[in-house]
């Protein structure tokens, strides 16, 4: 490299600025307000949504229970709904089990048929 020493690569990649911020307690302070600040918006955003998820959560609960007595009844839409979830569902999340047949776990290294 030209115009840059490298040297041994420290393992947490920070500098010596931060070890210094030990010895300099106005910057640690600083950077803590700025913390506090941002964990006080997060709580204050969970905290304003928690109704909008709670509602959420118990209408999907619903929806299911729904989807899931019309299938008992042998309704047609209720399946092909309920498949298209499955769908999602599996694109959505890496389920490490193959529907396709009697493999419990499909290695990740492997292509799902």
């Amino acid at each position: 490299s030209f115009g840059i020493s490298l040297g041994k690569l420290n393992s947490d990649m920070l500098g010596k600025g931060v070890d210094k911020l030990a010895s300099d307690t106005s910057k640690t302070e600083a950077v803590m307000q700025k913390l506090k600040g941002t964990l006080v918006g997060i709580y204050d955003g969970l905290v304003n949504m928690k109704d909008n998820v709670i509602e959420g959560g118990q209408d999907a609960v619903q929806v299911v229970s729904t989807l899931n007595e019309d299938l008992a009844d042998g309704s047609e839409e209720a399946k092909e709904k309920s498949v298209k979830w499955i769908k999602k569902a599996l694109v959505a999340s890496m389920v490490e089990t193959c529907l396709c047949c009697d493999q419990e776990v499909v290695e990740v290294s492997e292509y799902m048929a």
